[in-house]
């Protein structure tokens, strides 16, 4: 492999890491300070029905998408066959470097134990927040029946099983 090859390498890995490193801080804060006092008044509340879900591409293992409140998207995809496209934040979807095969074996083990399956479709505050814009946190995984399964979180609500998922990504992408 060429000097040119290997320097691409690393910068591809470490643009997908930065990527997935913004979506996690972006989609772990909301665009203003919220006290406890606030967050356990405006308490979140599940259901089953979230309205239009985003479409994906066949063959897609994951899709992370975060919405901001002028609707502009940001997010990464991984297909089972270890492709991988991100899309900065208002841009087009783009295809990156693709994991390597370990990575690979690494996210299916993140996501098989990620206990997504237990997880409502959405997750929102239960009243709108005073002065708050919201971020919506979209992610969607495929089921063993190759069905995908989407959830919707409504920041500043946040779910811990999604937010452990993302920490163990950014590490793999890290990698």
């Amino acid at each position: 492999m060429s000097q040119f090859q290997l320097s691409t390498a690393a910068l591809n890995r470490a643009n997908r890491f930065l990527l997935a490193v913004i979506l996690l801080i972006t989609a772990c804060s909301s665009p203003g300070v919220i006290s406890p006092e606030l967050a356990n008044q405006y308490a979140c509340w599940q259901e089953d029905s979230m309205g239009e879900v985003p479409a994906v591409p066949e063959n897609i293992l994951l899709q992370v998408l975060l919405v901001d409140p002028h609707e502009r998207e940001a997010g990464y995809r991984i297909y089972t066959d270890g492709r991988y496209e991100s899309r900065p934040m208002g841009e087009s979807w783009r295809f990156d470097a693709p994991l390597t095969p370990d990575q690979m074996e690494k996210v299916q083990a993140a996501i098989a134990e990620a206990g997504l399956e237990n997880l409502q479709t959405l997750y929102q505050p239960a009243q709108p927040l005073p002065d708050q814009e919201d971020n919506i946190l979209w992610l969607q995984v495929a089921e063993a029946d190759s069905t995908v399964r989407s959830i919707k979180v409504v920041r500043p609500c946040s779910v811990s099983e999604i937010e452990t998922l993302s920490n163990q990504l950014v590490g793999i992408f890290k990698d």
